[in-house]
């Protein structure tokens, strides 16, 4: 924090975006920890990948309907495949074709055709639609969100998804 103060002191950065970035590197304060677990987790043996990825993701994963159902194995393999993204405060994001997920903090979005405001909670998915429907009706940026508050979101692209579905053997594993 020190050497973020220093900087931004030294760029002559105004106070309200020194105070901004605090916020945004205060509460991105595990991404080391974070990191630290994804090394540990590639040593482990598939097995464990397995049984980790179940336990960390099977929940979040059931509130994307699609998903529900999946096998333990499926699960694991889109674990691997699960980005991560840390957004600041009132920063807009979000692209059409990936599933997001929210991991921690508060969003709001806008939606519907009365432009409806909706709150994104922790474990709530958007982008749904177009993973699975493909039409010319679809509004174009659906995805956009704004944080509330510093926040955390996991994403899936579709053709991420498409690859881990596609080099996932169903011949081996079943639901």
């Amino acid at each position: 924090m020190d050497d973020l103060n220093a900087n931004a002191d030294d760029l002559a950065l105004s106070l309200a975006l020194r105070k901004r970035l605090r916020g945004f590197f205060m509460n991105t304060r595990d991404v080391s920890q974070r990191s630290t677990w994804l090394e540990i987790t590639r040593r482990m043996s598939p097995s464990l990948q397995t049984e980790v990825a179940v336990e960390l993701h099977s929940a979040w994963l059931c509130s994307v309907p699609f998903l529900a159902g999946s096998s333990r194995y499926f699960i694991a393999e889109l674990a691997q495949n699960i980005g991560t993204a840390r957004y600041a405060q009132q920063e807009t994001f979000g692209h059409n074709f990936r599933l997001y997920v929210m991991n921690r903090g508060l969003a709001s979005r806008i939606v519907g055709p009365k432009d409806q405001l909706r709150l994104m909670l922790p474990g709530n998915p958007w982008g749904l639609e177009h993973l699975v429907f493909q039409s010319a009706a679809l509004p174009a940026d659906p995805c956009a969100s704004s944080p509330l508050v510093p926040k955390e979101a996991r994403s899936r692209s579709d053709q991420r998804a498409q690859q881990a579905t596609q080099e996932f053997d169903w011949r081996t594993y079943s639901a």
